[in-house]
């Protein structure tokens, strides 16, 4: 690989980093990198490579010792000095992601503005031994190319993510300890009294299946119980309109006997004795995140929440919609209701 390389900037999927090329005038398409010819924004060229996902991981108990591999109790509970190690389905885009890494002068970190992205990015830095090198944080905020160009003549010193890396370290390792460690003992504990096989325990996954677990019980014992309610139809010179109390009682009973407390009568005549006013504000709906996305989409067309995942996420690859992310708004009613209606059409482009 012989290049002279000024700035590296580090994307987190292909299809991230050829929206950033886009932006730019190219010199050179590779497979696993984009050269760029030199601009105002980098003089001398710059190289753009990628991710896929991760390219690091974790080591597994195993791989710290041997007496890991077999599950047994007197080996719990297993705190490890974390160490990393490269994903085999991706050895060989990580070494040329390295030897990228190890040619530049200076880093652009450029993948998603989140947790997860900082991770991604930074442990490959680490891995390949480069984070002497001068770095800088680049924040997207889409990938129209102008917002591109943007982002990349505003770019922050690297120690403005530094929490954001923190935070994902935190969760990735509390994450590992759960998991490694609650398995084999609720495992072999149940083994114990006669159970076969095993089970998986995880941070996120197992509070998950109980709220589902405790949903669907309260669905299964559920009866139902008829209340009473009252409404009436009021008319005045200005027209007609009906009304609801508040008021939820069990029996027809209690209803009459409110009506007879307060005198009500089938056909009486009320009186106005007060009007109060008020001024409300109707903002616009906001644009919907991913999460109420998938709610909706569900709720309207039960389309299942990784359906509709994956089907924005081709959009986003397409430059349809911008930057699918779980805290970020980034569609209206509108723009989603067309989207849902041409559905088919989209997934195939």
């Amino acid at each position: 690989m012989q290049l002279n390389i000024d700035t590296l900037i580090f994307a987190e999927k292909p299809s991230q980093g050829r929206a950033y090329a886009d932006a730019y005038s190219v010199k050179k398409r590779n497979q696993s990198y984009i050269e760029l010819n030199p601009c105002s924004t980098f003089p001398k060229g710059a190289v753009i490579t990628w991710g896929i996902g991760h390219l690091i991981e974790l080591q597994t108990p195993g791989e710290y010792d041997e007496k890991y591999k077999k599950w047994d109790m007197k080996n719990l509970p297993i705190i490890p000095d974390f160490s990393y190690k490269i994903k085999s389905d991706v050895k060989d885009h990580y070494k040329i992601v390295e030897g990228l890494l190890k040619k530049t002068r200076s880093i652009v970190l450029a993948t998603d503005r989140d947790r997860e992205g900082e991770l991604i990015g930074r442990l490959i830095f680490q891995q390949a031994d480069v984070m002497n090198k001068p770095m800088k944080r680049m924040f997207p905020s889409s990938e129209v190319e102008e917002a591109v160009r943007e982002s990349f003549n505003d770019l922050r010193p690297i120690e403005e993510s530094n929490n954001m890396y923190l935070e994902a370290l935190a969760r990735q390792h509390a994450d590992w300890l759960v998991g490694m460690n609650l398995s084999p003992l609720y495992s072999l504990s149940l083994q114990q009294k006669g159970f076969k096989g095993s089970i998986s325990i995880g941070r996120v996954q197992c509070p998950t299946v109980k709220i589902i677990y405790d949903r669907q019980k309260e669905i299964e014992n559920f009866v139902p119980k008829p209340f009473y309610q009252l409404k009436a139809k009021f008319k005045s010179s200005n027209g007609e309109y009906e009304g609801t109390t508040n008021i939820k009682v069990n029996t027809k009973q209690e209803m009459k006997d409110i009506l007879m407390k307060h005198q009500l009568q089938k056909h009486g005549i009320g009186k106005i004795v007060s009007v109060k006013k008020d001024i409300k504000r109707n903002y616009a709906p906001k644009l919907h995140s991913i999460t109420t996305l998938q709610s909706k989409a569900n709720k309207l067309w039960k389309y299942g929440t990784k359906e509709t995942l994956d089907t924005v996420q081709s959009l986003y690859e397409k430059k349809i919609v911008s930057y699918p992310r779980t805290d970020c708004h980034f569609i209206g009613d509108k723009e989603f209701a067309y989207i849902v209606n041409n559905l088919e059409k989209y997934k195939d482009i």
